[in-house]
């Protein structure tokens, strides 16, 4: 798949029946290999109404509008990421949080996921911010190689009331 061929936007209310697909085949993929990041509670679909009406919820698109891949891109601060055993790169705010990543199944390990990583950091050039963090859960390999490949650093553990522990991860983001 060329790059071209994809667009990335905001996601509409629309969009909502297929984001939600598009998490319950992720959802599917962690139970059937055992990850304990996300269960069949979440994430829900209020999780994704409420990105979307927040204006949080991100898509990249095939040509033919079809949204392949999920996530929710904030610019602010997550109240989680404080307090935490965390070495943080910056100490910069606003940063960008990216949360609830997915890739539709048809199109899984073809770069979507780096493609959808790309944007954000585009995303994070344009608004003048010169960080990104994400956490994700020690067993999810594919959130793991992804970091690695984008060259984001790893700070530390998040702790989650209700989610556990999280490995968080920083990208600092040079200005041009």
């Amino acid at each position: 798949m060329k790059i071209s061929q994809f667009s990335w936007r905001k996601a509409f209310p629309e969009d909502l029946p297929r984001i939600h697909d598009i998490i319950e085949q992720a959802k599917q993929q962690m139970l059937r290999e055992g990850k304990q990041q996300w269960n069949e509670y979440y994430p829900a679909l209020t999780d994704l109404q409420e990105d979307v009406s927040s204006k949080h919820g991100y898509v990249l698109c095939q040509e033919n509008g079809l949204p392949i891949a999920y996530g929710a891109v904030i610019i602010g601060k997550e109240p989680a990421y404080n307090n935490q055993e965390c070495q943080w790169l910056s100490i910069a705010t606003p940063y960008i949080v990216v949360h609830r990543l997915a890739v539709a199944d048809e199109v899984r390990n073809k770069g979507i996921g780096t493609h959808f990583m790309l944007e954000v950091e585009q995303m994070a050039v344009k608004n003048g911010i010169a960080s990104i963090r994400i956490d994700t859960n020690h067993d999810n390999g594919h959130m793991l190689r992804l970091l690695a490949r984008l060259k984001f650093t790893r700070c530390g553990n998040i702790h989650y009331p209700k989610g556990g522990t999280r490995i968080a991860f920083e990208k600092t983001i040079a200005q041009q």
